[in-house]
């Protein structure tokens, strides 16, 4: 039976595999977390519109208009991430500076949560801080920075 061919890894042939275009078990871990943070913003926002919703428009115009604005920030912050995280995936550095400034905003966020005293308040500030340790974590491990400087 024939061997198939074997890719070269020679960079400047054609067909060539390089583990620098491999997206790294890092650069998957972070596209997953920068997903959930998407989806978390995404449920914010929804959780916005349903307290909203359920006050039966006993709510003021600035309610409203609060409201609104959070529900536009929240998901375009979800989306500003979920481009992050395919140009993360793609090997593209731009995505690391949408990441990290998320990430620091999501650790105030989370630390003034923490500060609320509140048991779900409480514990909504623990996950966002966790989650944006870990992330930006892993955007300066090695591995990560190596596999997105490409561009």
């Amino acid at each position: 039976m024939p061997q198939s061919p074997q890719p070269s890894q020679d960079p400047d042939q054609p067909g060539a595999i390089t583990d620098h275009l491999a997206p790294t078990r890092g650069v998957r871990a972070l596209r997953g977390a920068l997903v959930a943070e998407a989806v978390l913003l995404a449920a914010a926002a929804v959780g916005v519109v349903v307290d909203l919703v359920a006050r039966h428009g006993s709510a003021g115009a600035r309610e409203i208009g609060m409201g609104a604005f959070l529900v536009v920030c929240a998901l375009g912050a979800g989306w500003a991430l979920l481009a992050a995280a395919r140009a993360l995936g793609a090997g593209r550095r731009a995505g690391r500076a949408v990441a990290m400034t998320w990430q620091i905003f999501q650790a105030i966020i989370g630390a003034t949560a923490l500060a609320a005293g509140s048991t779900w308040a409480v514990v909504i500030g623990a996950v966002l801080l966790t989650l944006a340790v870990v992330v930006a974590f892993l955007l300066l491990t090695p591995r990560v920075v190596a596999a997105t400087t490409r561009s």
